[in-house]
C-alpha cells in the first residue's frame, strides 16, 4: 500500500544541531513546495552522545523502504553497506554533503569559501598562513585544497610545515595543532581551521598560553555556528548555508522523481565569507574582497542586509521578501527625520525586523543589522553637510531603530525561553507518566500527549528473532490526540515500518513523521515514530522526542526488569509454577472469600512424587529436573485454567482447587493425576514411571487459616504415602 502524496526519506544521524537541524529545515521547506510528504530516519540510537562527535552506524535498518519514493541521505547518516542496500531498492537517491560514484549530490562550494577566507588574510598583509584540520573528513579536504588554491593565485609557495592535521573535528583537536604550533615557535601570523569547534580549541589554547589575538595571531574557522558570534574575539568564519543544501537536495530529487534523469547531477550551494574580529576586522565589518565599485547608500544597504540572508531563504520567497520591505522602510524612517516629514509607523519597522530576525537567528544579527543601519544613515545626512537639527533627528531615529530591531529579537529570545520552559515541562510530565504511574503501560503511548506530537506509533521487536536478522516488528501502541485513527494491531517488516496509517495522519504543511530507534546501548526495543512539527534547535542534536525516545527505552528495561524480578519472586524457576509466596498468598485470599461466603467450596491437594530422591542418585539432578518439569505440566493440564498449581519445593506440589461444585470434584481431579502418571516420563535417557501420593483437604471440612488448611493437606499427603498407595486420602 502506498501513500498521496509520495514520500520522501531523510536519513539522518539527528534531527538538531547547527548541521543537521538547519538541513532537515531546508529540505523541508523544499518539499513542501513539492507537495510530498517528509519521513526522517535518525540513523543513530536514542543512546547516541552529541551530534558534533558522532560516528557513522555500522548497521542500519530498511526503515520505509517500501513507502519511500525517494531518499535524501547527508553525510555521515549511512556506511557504505547500507548506501548499497539503498541502490538496490532501484529508487532514487540525493546525496549532501559527500560523493559517490552514480549518485547525485549537493555539497557546499567549501574550497570557494575558504579561497575567499585566505585572500582576505592576504589582503590584511598576511603570507605565512597556516591549515589546521581533520583532512581525512571529505569537506575539510575540499577547505583545504581552497586553501591552496588561494594561496598559488595569489603567488605564495604552499609551506607544508604550516599544515598541521587533527584528530577530529572538535576542539580537542584544535587544541592540540594550537600546542603544536606553539612548540614549532607560532611560525605563521594567521590560521585557517577546517571547522569552527577546531578554531574555538585553537584560540582558547592561545589565549591561556598568553598570545594576543588576532595582533599575534589571526583566525578563521569554517561552519558559522552560534558560538563563533561570542568568542573572544569574535571569530571571522565560512558559513556554508546548510539550510540552503536541504532545499537544494529536496528539489533536486524532485527532478529525478519527475523524470529528469539524464545526467548525474552535483550541485554546489555557494558558501559566504564572515569577517569578525579575530581577522582583525570590526565586528560584522564587511569584507572588500571582490567589491568592484562604489555603491549608492541604499545599494550598500541593501548589501549588508542580504548578507545577512541565507540563500535558501531567498529560494522560497520569504528572504527575497524581507529585504527590499526592509530596506524601504529603514529608508523612509532615516530620511523622514533627515527631512523632518512624519515617519512611517512603528508597527511596519517592527514587523520587518520581525522577519529579518525570524530568518536569521544567529546571535549576531542585531549588531549587524544595526551598524548597517549606521552606516546608511552616516551616508544620507553626512556630518558637515547636514543641519545640526537634522543630524540630531536623524541620531534619534537610529537609536529608536536600534531599539524596534533589539525587541524583535528579544520576542525571539522570549519564544526560546518558553520554548526551553515547554521542553522542559514536557520532559517532567514524560517522566511522570514512564516512571512513576505503575499503572500506565508505556507502550500504549499516551505519554504522547504531553509532546507535540500529533500521532505516533510503537513497534516492537516479535519475540523469536536474533538480534542480527530481526525485521519483523509487532505494533503495541498507537497514539492519535481523538483516538480516530484506525491502525491495524499486527506485525509489519521493518520496511513497511511506519504502518502508511500513521504516515497518512501528517497532514499538516509543517508535518513530519520521525522514526527513532528505541535503543540505548544493549537494550533495543524497536521503532518509535512521531508525527508532528520537526524540532531542530538544539546544538547537540538531542531534541525533545529524541530525549522522550530514550527515556521510553528506559522505561520499558525498568517494567521488563521488574516483570522478571516479580516473575523470579513468585514463580519457580524450574517449573514456572507459582512457587510457596504466590501460593499460600492466593491461599489466604481463598480462605477469607470462604468466609464471606458460606456456599463457596474450595479443596488443597498436597502431591509428593514417590522414589524421587533415587532418581536423583541413580540418573543425576539433570534427569530428575526433567521429571519435575514434566510431571509440572501433567499436573498443570490436569486441572481448570481456574485452578492454581504450585511447587512447594523438591519433588512437592500443590494444587488449590477454586469454586468446587461437588465434594467429589477432588476425586475426579485424583483420577486425572492418576492418569496422567501412568505414562512413563522419558528423562536421562530413560523411561521412568513415577508415583505419586496426594493429600487433600476441603473446605467441606471446617474452615481455619491458610496455614492450618496446607498443615492438613501435608499430613494426607504423608498417610496416603504410608499406606504406600496412589489413591486420595483426606
Amino acid at each position: 500500500m502506498r501513500s498521496d502524496p509520495p514520500i520522501i526519506a531523510v536519513l539522518s544521524p539527528f534531527v538538531g544541531g547547527p548541521y543537521y537541524g538547519e538541513l532537515l529545515n531546508g529540505v523541508c521547506r523544499g518539499v513542501r513546495r513539492t507537495g510530498r510528504r517528509v519521513l526522517v530516519v535518525q540513523t543513530l540510537d536514542a543512546g547516541s552522545f552529541r551530534a558534533e562527535a558522532h560516528t557513522t552506524p555500522d548497521r542500519l535498518l530498511p526503515v520505509a523502504h517500501h513507502h519511500a519514493d525517494g531518499f535524501i541521505v547527508p553525510v555521515g547518516a549511512v556506511g557504505d553497506g547500507h548506501l548499497e542496500l539503498l541502490r538496490a531498492t532501484g529508487k532514487d537517491i540525493v546525496l549532501v554533503g559527500y560523493q559517490a560514484d552514480g549518485l547525485p549530490s549537493v555539497r557546499a562550494d567549501n574550497a570557494v569559501g575558504v579561497s575567499s577566507a585566505v585572500a582576505h588574510l592576504i589582503e590584511h598583509g598576511h603570507s605565512r598562513i597556516a591549515f589546521v584540520g581533520h583532512r581525512a573528513t571529505p569537506d575539510v579536504d575540499e577547505r583545504y585544497q581552497g586553501y591552496l588554491r588561494a594561496l598559488r593565485a595569489h603567488r605564495i609557495e604552499p609551506d607544508p610545515a604550516l599544515v598541521y592535521d587533527t584528530e577530529d573535528d572538535l576542539e580537542d583537536g584544535g587544541e592540540a595543532a594550537a600546542d603544536a604550533v606553539i612548540r614549532d615557535g607560532l611560525p605563521p601570523t594567521a590560521t585557517v581551521c577546517g571547522t569552527d569547534l577546531n578554531a574555538i580549541g585553537f584560540m582558547r589554547v592561545l589565549r591561556r598560553r598568553g598570545y594576543r589575538l588576532p595582533d599575534d595571531q589571526a583566525v578563521v574557522g569554517f561552519d558559522d555556528i552560534d558560538r563563533a558570534a561570542f568568542q573572544v574575539p569574535s571569530l571571522a568564519t565560512v558559513a556554508q548555508h546548510t539550510d540552503a543544501m536541504g532545499v537544494a537536495a529536496a528539489e533536486l530529487l524532485d527532478r529525478r522523481l519527475l523524470g529528469d534523469r539524464g545526467e548525474v547531477e552535483q550541485v554546489r550551494v555557494p558558501t559566504s565569507f564572515i569577517p569578525r574580529a579575530s581577522c582583525a576586522c570590526p565586528a560584522g565589518g564587511a569584507s572588500a574582497v571582490g567589491q568592484a565599485s562604489p555603491l549608492t547608500p541604499r545599494e550598500a544597504l541593501t548589501a549588508r542586509l542580504a548578507a545577512l540572508i541565507p540563500p535558501a531563504s531567498g529560494d522560497h520567497g520569504t528572504g527575497a521578501r524581507v529585504v527590499p520591505e526592509l530596506v524601504d522602510e529603514i529608508t523612509r524612517a532615516v530620511l523622514a527625520s533627515r527631512d523632518g516629514v512624519p515617519p512611517p509607523s512603528p508597527e511596519s519597522l517592527l514587523t520587518a525586523f520581525r522577519s529579518l530576525c525570524g530568518i536569521r537567528r544567529q546571535p549576531g544579527t542585531l549588531r549587524l543589522a544595526s551598524e548597517a543601519v549606521q552606516e546608511f544613515a552616516d551616508d544620507v545626512a553626512p556630518v558637515g553637510g547636514t543641519p545640526a537639527p537634522a543630524l540630531r533627528r536623524v541620531a534619534s531615529t537610529v537609536r529608536d531603530l536600534t531599539v524596534l530591531m533589539a525587541r524583535a529579537q528579544d520576542e525571539l529570545i522570549f519564544q526560546s525561553r518558553r520554548d526551553l520552559g515547554n521542553a522542559v515541562s514536557t520532559h517532567y510530565e514524560v517522566t511522570m507518566d514512564l516512571f512513576h504511574s505503575p499503572d500506565e503501560d508505556p507502550r500504549t503511548l499516551r505519554w504522547m500527549r504531553h509532546t507535540p506530537a500529533r500521532g505516533g506509533c510503537l513497534g516492537l521487536w516479535a519475540e523469536g528473532q536474533q538480534p542480527w536478522s530481526r525485521d519483523v516488528l509487532d505494533i503495541v501502541g498507537v497514539y492519535s490526540p481523538d483516538g480516530a485513527v484506525p491502525v491495524p494491531r499486527e506485525a509489519t517488516t521493518v520496511a513497511g515500518f511506519p504502518p502508511i496509517e500513521v504516515i497518512e495522519m501528517a497532514e499538516d504543511q509543517d508535518d513530519v513523521v520521525l522514526v527513532v530507534p528505541a535503543k540505548v546501548n544493549l537494550s533495543d526495543w524497536g521503532l518509535l515514530t512521531f508525527v508532528g512539527p520537526l524540532q531542530t534547535r538544539i546544538e547537540n542534536g538531542r531534541e525533545s522526542l529524541y530525549q522522550c525516545t530514550a527515556l521510553l527505552t528506559v522505561a520499558l528495561d525498568l517494567r521488563s526488569k521488574e516483570s522478571q524480578l516479580r516473575r523470579a519472586a513468585l514463580y519457580d524457576d524450574l517449573t514456572g509454577l507459582a512457587n510457596r509466596t504466590l501460593f499460600m498468598e492466593q491461599l489466604q485470599r481463598t480462605v477469607l472469600r470462604a468466609e464471606r461466603h458460606p456456599d463457596y467450596r474450595f479443596a488443597v491437594l498436597f502431591l509428593d512424587l514417590d522414589g524421587f530422591k533415587k532418581i536423583n542418585d541413580t540418573l543425576g539432578h539433570t534427569a530428575g529436573d526433567e521429571v519435575l518439569v514434566e510431571v509440572a505440566r501433567r499436573i498443570t493440564e490436569s486441572v481448570r485454567r481456574n485452578d492454581l498449581v504450585g511447587r512447594f519445593g523438591g519433588d512437592e506440589f500443590l494444587v488449590l482447587l477454586d469454586g468446587l461444585v461437588t465434594p467429589e470434584s477432588t476425586d475426579e481431579v485424583a483420577a486425572r493425576f492418576r492418569e496422567a502418571m501412568l505414562h512413563p516420563i522419558t528423562a536421562g535417557g530413560h523411561a521412568i514411571r513415577v508415583r505419586v501420593s496426594v493429600g487433600v483437604w476441603t473446605s467441606a471440612d471446617g474452615l481455619c487459616s491458610a496455614e492450618e488448611v496446607l498443615r492438613h493437606a501435608d499430613n494426607a499427603m504423608y498417610r496416603a504415602k504410608s499406606a504406600r498407595d496412589e489413591s486420595l486420602v483426606r
